[in-house]
């Protein structure tokens, strides 16, 4: 119900969806375990149906990402819902608005290898070196893909790519 009027909100005030926008991203943070078993209506998803892709340019469609992916960052088990097209609007919203939506641990290698290096001593995961050094492993490979492809870049570009390089060899390092 508050998520319906919330909705209406933004479609009878576009101008607030900023503020809108905050709102959701604090009901996500605050009540993720309420989000959990709204997920699939949420994003209109079906078990066995292909439903048509939604468009991340779509200010309620928006709404109800920020709103599912801040629920996601304290309830582990949403991730699971998640199909692929969810996660590349999770990285197309973590580039445009990173300030409404959080850094998690889904379909991406190098957020893998944060989350492996905090692993507990103990862990399966920390147990398992190799595992890190395969992750490693792609990540430079990557990592030297980008730099061959920057050759015919602009000065501007060279610039930001070096910007994202550094900060893959900063996960690299916490390995």
């Amino acid at each position: 119900m508050v998520f319906d009027n919330i909705l209406t909100n933004l479609k009878k005030y576009p101008q607030d969806k900023k503020s809108i926008w905050k709102c959701l991203e604090g009901v996500g943070k605050n009540h993720p375990w309420v989000i959990l078993p709204l997920v699939p209506t949420l994003l209109a998803t079906h078990p066995y149906l292909d439903t048509p892709e939604r468009q991340p340019e779509e200010p309620d469609y928006v709404c109800v990402l920020i709103l599912v992916f801040n629920a996601a960052k304290g309830c582990n088990t949403m991730s699971t819902l998640f199909d692929e097209n969810l996660l590349k609007h999770y990285h197309y919203l973590r580039d445009t608005l990173p300030h409404l939506v959080p850094e998690l641990s889904i379909g991406n290698e190098s957020t893998s290898i944060v989350n492996s290096a905090q692993d507990k001593p103990g862990s399966s995961a920390a147990a398992n070196g190799s595992q890190g050094h395969v992750n490693g492993r792609l990540v430079l490979k990557e990592l030297t893909g980008k730099l061959k492809n920057s050759e015919n870049l602009s000065p501007e570009m060279k610039q930001r790519l070096s910007k994202l390089i550094l900060k893959d060899l900063k996960v690299c390092s916490v390995c």
